[in-house]
């Protein structure tokens, strides 16, 4: 995963990267319209870092949601 993530990095080279396995929602506000557009790469990965570590599915979705 780490080479993956770092090949991600060089691919976007000019974009600016937060890494978050759980806690997503927490980056998007962090974000407080400091851009226009903000993309999630991958849901799969964060949907499965949410199995994985037997996260409340549910919770970490719906906060998602209204950020």
């Amino acid at each position: 995963m780490k080479k993956r993530i770092e090949k991600h990095k060089q691919e976007r080279i000019g974009f600016d990267t937060f890494e978050e396995p759980i806690e997503v929602y927490k980056i998007i506000e962090s974000l407080n319209q400091k851009y226009e557009v903000a993309i999630l790469d991958c849901l799969t990965t964060y949907l499965g870092n949410l199995y994985y570590y037997e996260k409340d599915i549910e919770y970490y979705t719906k906060n998602l949601l209204i950020h």
